[in-house]
């Protein structure tokens, strides 16, 4: 419900934003005092939107705001953990600030890896998120009560999961990254030049989604266990490998090629999710005990031949179609090919997780199986 609601609040700013007199930029430097007023007092109304339709679900729990005096031992708790959870945030600024510098070398290409990143963030957003949000309470209650085995199999579950929820939309992304890019933003100021860079840095560095995901539940295991110290060591691990990486390919790109420096600062933001991965799954077999890795590999691997069996057979489809059809234009060619992969990709590539017998698909098989048998 809240985030319903705060996309209606963001909706309605961008109405009356539009509705201004003035010129309309994404460029803050040319905005007028007014656009920016307009922007800054959404995006407040938008958060507060979000915390106030939770008021009535927590009544609903029996939960009643009191106010309480004096020092609660829960508070020197929040402090220690405060500390390190305020240095995971300034290594993450110390990243984007260096990320910054380096993607300014080429005019355009901050441009096109923040709109690729934020392609690549819808897909984790609604299912990623989702996910986090249904086992955080699962793992920290397992947590509570030291129960590691419980907290081992939510890891694992959750895992697997965000391979299978979200390999099929890295396929996706990877095969089609370039016409998504023209069908989202050929259209505007950046052009079919600009599309191409940014479905470009799209399709060439969507690989780092799962192991984003696998990574960000791998931390929230050790904040249900209320250590903040290690994230933030691994972040600072992720960071490091991240800004190595950037000046390396800022290095080996042609100067003042946006398209090269671009696909080289997104590959170097996914590899340091892969690291981080791999990190996170080694420290918390130190912590833990046995993991179940090899599962997860192999859920992995059957997402991967399925999303590429799928979606070779909708490249396929979409080139038969295109060849027929010839479409002129190449931002219409774009719009069909997304269009066609993504009705055909998708579906089958469920399809065949499901055939290949993923357990984490029997709940979904199950209510379909339900539904016919209605029918």
């Amino acid at each position: 419900m809240a985030p319903v609601l705060n996309n209606v609040v963001v909706i309605v700013v961008l109405v009356v934003y539009a509705m201004l007199p003035g010129e309309i930029t994404l460029n803050p430097v040319r905005m007028t005092d007014t656009h920016l007023l307009v922007l800054g007092l959404g995006t407040a109304l938008g958060v507060a939107v979000q915390a106030a339709v939770l008021f009535p679900a927590l009544r609903k729990t029996g939960f009643r705001f009191k106010w309480r005096f004096g020092w609660d031992s829960r508070l020197s708790e929040f402090g220690g953990l405060a500390f390190w959870v305020l240095l995971y945030v300034g290594l993450g600024l110390a990243s984007m600030t260096v990320l910054t510098n380096v993607a300014t070398s080429a005019k355009g290409t901050l441009v096109a890896f923040n709109y690729q990143w934020l392609i690549a963030q819808v897909p984790y957003g609604v299912l990623g998120v989702s996910l986090l949000t249904a086992l955080m309470p699962k793992m920290s209650r397992a947590a509570a009560n030291n129960d590691n085995d419980s907290i081992v199999r939510d890891l694992l579950f959750g895992n697997r999961m965000s391979a299978i929820l979200l390999m099929p939309f890295s396929a996706l992304m990877t095969v089609s990254g370039l016409a998504i890019g023209l069908a989202a933003f050929a259209w505007g100021n950046s052009g079919v030049e600009g599309g191409t860079r940014i479905g470009l840095a799209l399709a060439l560095s969507a690989f780092g989604l799962v192991p984003y995901a696998i990574t960000l539940l791998q931390l929230r295991v050790f904040y249900a266990m209320k250590d903040a110290r290690t994230p933030t060591l691994i972040q600072a691990l992720i960071v490091a490998v991240r800004i190595g990486l950037l000046y390396l390919f800022l290095a080996v790109s042609t100067p003042g090629d946006a398209a090269q420096l671009a696909v080289g600062v997104s590959l170097a933001m996914s590899l340091s999710f892969v690291f981080g991965a791999i990190v996170g799954q080694i420290w918390l077999r130190v912590r833990l005990g046995r993991l179940r890795t090899g599962f997860t590999i192999w859920t992995v691997c059957l997402t991967v031949v399925a999303s590429s069996l799928a979606f070779a057979v909708a490249k396929g489809v979409n080139m038969l179609v295109q060849n027929a059809i010839g479409f002129g234009d190449p931002v219409v060619s774009a719009w069909v090919e997304v269009i066609l992969v993504t009705l055909i990709g998708l579906p089958l590539a469920f399809g065949l997780l499901a055939a290949f017998r993923v357990p984490e698909m029997k709940p979904a098989i199950a209510k379909i199986n339900r539904l016919v048998r209605r029918r």
